[in-house]
């Protein structure tokens, strides 16, 4: 008999025993079954891969620990799983590093620290929308009012010792082919954002990309920004590209509600705690010369221009609203051009009430040599005075009187450029009176002298009775002083009366007339034309 673990077999029930023992399938079957059994028993030492069909990996069974090492593999805690189709519900994995602080932890020196890969093909018969390579998505509810959220994903980099170029602590890149069914139409972003404000209580500020740069070492920075935007035409002869944005801005309502103000690109004044800001600009644009066609620093296709503070054109230290500087003495300061036969004026000046004061029509214009354009016409307060050039290029000055009041100065003053008076006149031209008229002010002198005073009194509709006197006055060193210049004009007939005297006037004083009619009948009337005229 043989001894079987203590048990000793009669030789019939041994040899059929052996026999039975020692088929290969047996065996074979036998270590598969505790094999499988091994894998699904909890607290397994054997390793938890398994093969499937073809020699592919095959899903792994689910797996519980309950110590922090076992099957050759650390676990943060002994409550760490390992569940079936290939998922791990690991509480902490640290890869190359002992560090536990976060939930993976990963070192590498020298290496990318963490690859994903994903590929995926669709065609137009497996159309379709490829899966997130990484995703990150958590659901937060605040009972309590005004705590904030931390950052779902914070990337930090600390550099000790710069070296040469630039670091990027997210460096996103694609390499983009179109599609031959859909050139034209198709196109790439490298990043987008998508920020949704929800629900029906308000909310501050949405930013889909808020860009923050900050200096906080003592050391000289040469340049700091927000958010830099570096369009490129790169690798590759020929092709065009239609249009060329750094920086685009645009927006969109498509919903009921309603936008009060929106502004494609705007900037708000910033905020000084302490420190100095010594040149603050809204806009800083360089001076462009690139382009091969045209270079605007600023290019506007239509739509009303608002500019509230004063506005400098080659001027830095602009004193008014409009303050011109030209850049040499060969450049035009401004230029006002009107459409082909324009209508409307060139430049206009109007008061606080919107009333037009002085205007330059589409005739006026100075040539190089500082004369009248042909046909130029400067036109001043309405019926006021204005110069015209004449077709035969003699320049000469009119003033229209026609609805400037008897009581007005009409004085035209010329002067050397050192403010030497060299010539001033009052002229007064009246028709179809018929009474008597009071003192009135041919001209002020501007400057004590030497005047020519002439009158010439006209009746040219004549009643059955009447006179006309004719009275100028002024004032000279002894004092102010009268004198008639026509005296018993008869208004019953039509005729003339004239006078001529030359007078001296102190500085600042009025050169007057005043008229006389005496026992008119039959309604006549009269003409009254004075010229005063300085001499010297």
């Amino acid at each position: 008999m043989r001894r079987y673990e203590g048990m000793r077999l009669p030789p019939g029930i041994d040899r059929a025993l052996r026999k039975e023992l020692l088929k290969p399938d047996r065996w074979l079957k036998q270590a598969q079954a505790a094999l499988a059994k091994s894998l699904t028993k909890t607290n397994s030492p054997l390793a938890i891969v398994t093969t499937g069909s073809g020699g592919t990996p095959g899903n792994l069974p689910e797996h519980t620990h309950s110590s922090a090492t076992q099957g050759g593999t650390t676990f943060g805690t002994a409550t760490s799983t390992i569940t079936g189709n290939g998922q791990f519900n690991l509480n902490k994995v640290s890869i190359g590093t002992t560090d536990t602080t976060g939930r993976l932890n990963i070192l590498e020196a020298n290496a990318n620290e963490l690859a994903l890969r994903n590929v995926s093909s669709f065609t137009t018969a497996t159309a379709g929308t490829p899966s997130n390579q990484v995703l990150f998505q958590r659901t937060l509810s605040d009972a309590v009012n005004g705590i904030n959220p931390h950052d779902q994903i914070q990337l930090k980099e600390v550099i000790t010792t710069g070296f040469g170029g630039v670091s990027n602590i997210l460096n996103v890149a694609m390499d983009y082919t179109a599609d031959a069914a859909g050139a034209g139409t198709e196109g790439a972003q490298g990043l987008s954002f998508t920020i949704q404000g929800l629900g029906g209580n308000a909310i501050n500020s949405i930013s889909g990309l808020a860009g923050i740069s900050q200096a906080s070492g003592t050391a000289a920075v040469t340049s700091i920004s927000g958010i830099k935007g570096d369009v490129r035409k790169a690798i590759g002869a020929g092709g065009t590209i239609t249009n060329a944005d750094a920086i685009t801005g645009t927006g969109r309502i498509t919903s009921a509600g309603t936008i009060t103000t929106m502004s494609l690109f705007r900037a708000v004044a910033p905020t000084v705690i302490t420190g100095t800001i010594t040149n603050l600009r809204g806009l800083w644009l360089p001076a462009l010369t690139q382009g091969a066609t045209t270079n605007y620093a600023i290019y506007s296709e239509g739509g009303i221009s608002y500019h509230a503070g004063k506005f400098g054109i080659n001027n830095t230290g602009a004193a008014a609203m409009v303050d011109v500087i030209s850049s040499s003495s060969s450049t035009v300061g401004m230029t006002i051009k009107t459409a082909a036969a324009a209508s409307a004026n060139a430049f206009e000046v109007k008061d606080s009430t919107g009333a037009l004061k002085w205007w330059i029509n589409t005739g006026s214009g100075f040539d190089a040599n500082g004369t009248f354009g042909t046909s130029c016409l400067y036109q001043f307060g309405g019926t006021g005075g204005y110069m015209v050039h004449d077709a035969d290029s003699t320049v000469k000055l009119a003033w229209n009187l026609t609805n400037i009041p008897t009581a007005t100065t009409n004085t035209a003053t010329w002067q050397r450029g050192n403010g030497t008076i060299v010539g001033t006149q009052g002229t007064i031209d009246l028709t179809a009176q018929t009474s008597s008229i009071g003192t009135t002010n041919v001209m002020n002198t501007q400057a004590a002298g030497m005047f020519l005073v002439s009158v010439y009194a006209m009746c040219t509709t004549a009643g059955t009775a009447g006179t006309l006197d004719v009275t100028i006055g002024w004032t000279d060193t002894v004092g102010a002083t009268t004198e008639m210049y026509v005296t018993g004009l008869s208004l019953s007939a039509t005729g003339r009366g004239k006078g001529n005297r030359c007078i001296y006037c102190t500085v600042g004083t009025a050169i007057t007339y005043s008229t006389t009619v005496t026992g008119a009948l039959g309604s006549p009337q009269y003409e009254l034309r004075i010229r005063a005229t300085a001499l010297s």
